[in-house]
């Protein structure tokens, strides 16, 4: 080491110091030196065995200290990371031990339910919701638990304390741990309630219309000019001279054309 220029600032402070002897310990984590321990003598002589079994054993304790200290910071970076998605994030998020018990939810789940966190951690769906929705919803989860497969799409529907039917649309998934063990299992829920209501306006806007149109007893016809396909109602079919019952599939393209009616006139203004 008295030839290695690395150690000139070493030897400078020493000499400064009045230090004679040194001993150096790497500290070593997963194979890397990240630093080193020392002990000094003011007198030139040899360490013993003892002393330097000493360093050693600082130097391995002291490197764990920093090894948890990294990996502490590790994880505080980590949750700060998932507290900042379970926080702003607008589905509801919730995480289950292998009972199905809350273990942690998110702000929208707690806002939803109007509950706070002690009205639901430690508590399952059938606690927290009450049985008429709840059976289903632990049932599912105990069965991603013991099955290890996720529970995709599942859409929901439960009556709030107030009345209303509220749809959601659930994904569930298993949680395992380091070795590979089922430890619980994870959710997310979306509320399409409002997409839902739009979906059954729909319904009804068009049940009204074909009412309407039934009761007028009007010819509806729909052609589609890239592939020629063709959809006739039965008052449509009986003007074009089809039998009652007879399929709709017997329209072509070409029947519309050889009608001479209005719905030529139509034809020829879609070409």
């Amino acid at each position: 080491a008295q030839q290695d220029s690395r150690m000139a600032p070493v030897h400078a402070l020493m000499r400064r110091q009045g230090v004679a002897s040194l001993l150096v310990v790497p500290l070593i984590v997963r194979g890397e030196a990240i630093g080193t321990i020392g002990m000094d003598s003011l007198t030139r002589r040899r360490f013993s065995e003892d002393e330097i079994s000493l360093a050693a054993s600082v130097a391995g304790a002291a490197a764990q200290a920093l090894e948890n200290a990294r990996a502490n910071e590790a994880l505080r970076h980590e949750k700060a990371l998932v507290d900042a998605l379970l926080d702003n994030i607008p589905e509801s998020i919730y995480f289950k031990d292998l009972a199905g018990r809350h273990t942690r939810v998110n702000p929208v789940l707690l806002r939803d339910m109007g509950m706070a966190p002690d009205q639901v951690i430690g508590k399952t769906d059938i606690e927290v919701y009450g049985a008429e929705y709840g059976t289903q919803t632990l049932a599912d989860d105990l069965r991603v638990i013991a099955t290890g497969k996720p529970l995709l799409g599942q859409l929901e529907s439960r009556r709030t304390r107030d009345g209303n039917v509220v749809w959601t649309l659930s994904n569930k998934v298993p949680l395992r741990d380091a070795t590979g063990q089922i430890v619980g299992m994870a959710g997310i829920t979306s509320d399409v309630t409002g997409l839902k209501q739009a979906e059954e306006a729909l319904r009804e806007s068009r049940e009204r219309l074909k009412l309407a149109i039934d009761g007028a007893a009007l010819g509806l016809w729909d052609v589609d000019l890239a592939t020629g396909e063709t959809l006739v109602d039965k008052f449509g079919l009986g003007y074009l001279g089809f039998m009652p019952g007879e399929s709709a599939a017997a329209v072509s393209y070409t029947h519309l054309r050889a009608h001479e009616t209005v719905l030529d006139l139509v034809c020829r203004l879609l070409l």
